[in-house]
């Protein structure tokens, strides 16, 4: 028996991100060269994971494996976590959305 912590491929699946460059312009009082600087590299991963209704989210930083980077000690180079969660419904009733009620109302007895 197979443990797979990925699921197989689904159209409810979202994978996103996006990357922050920016320019840097040489300035003789700092000495500091031309070059382009990778400010922030985000993957993320939205859906479910499981057919019980089980979903997560991650999302991570790539920006620190620039070897481009001011820091030239590769134990510096490293994956930032920056948002993970997982959540599960209760019961199946619970699975849906929760109805949204007007401020100050009272749920209604059924």
């Amino acid at each position: 028996m197979a443990l797979s912590l990925i699921p197989a491929p689904r159209a409810d699946m979202v994978f996103s991100g996006y990357t922050q460059a920016r320019l840097t312009v040489f300035d003789q009082a700092l000495d500091k060269s031309d070059g382009f600087d990778v400010a922030r590299a985000r993957l993320k991963y939205a859906g479910p994971i499981n057919d019980r209704g089980t979903t997560a989210t991650l999302q991570i930083d790539l920006a620190k494996l620039d070897d481009r980077q001011s820091d030239s000690d590769p134990r510096n180079r490293h994956v930032t976590l920056k948002d993970a969660w997982v959540q599960h419904p209760l019961s199946e009733a619970w699975r849906g959305s929760p109805t949204p009620r007007p401020s100050g109302s009272a749920p209604s007895a059924t």
